[in-house]
């Protein structure tokens, strides 16, 4: 598996993975080189516990394009980018619908 975090490649079964995630650190989750304790699902929903199963994206610092549409008429376009790495902040960048820098955008999304 591959860290969000930090982008480094760890090599787990199954077993170590989940509970690694349930329960953190200890002898039946291995040996983790992952800055995280773990324990993701702890206090359950309502202390913010969870998991998310996403596609790893590689090239997130690229910047993602947000389409913005009321019913199906496309409003704007937002260009999320990344600063350092996923999680040290935004730069948000508002495309505006309908000509200019984004046409091309608008075409293709129509």
């Amino acid at each position: 598996m591959v860290e969000a975090n930090d982008n480094h490649a760890e090599t787990h079964t199954v077993a170590e993975f989940v509970e690694f995630c349930v329960n953190g650190r200890n002898d039946k989750s291995g040996e983790w080189t992952a800055q995280g304790k773990g324990e993701y699902l702890e206090g359950g929903k309502d202390a913010g516990g969870q998991l998310v199963d996403q596609r790893f994206c590689p090239r997130i610092l690229e910047g993602e394009l947000r389409y913005n549409c009321v019913v199906d008429a496309l409003v704007g376009i937002i260009h999320k980018k990344h600063l350092r790495c996923w999680w040290h902040g935004l730069h948000l960048h508002l495309l505006r619908s309908r000509g200019g820098e984004v046409q091309e955008l608008d075409d293709d999304f129509l």
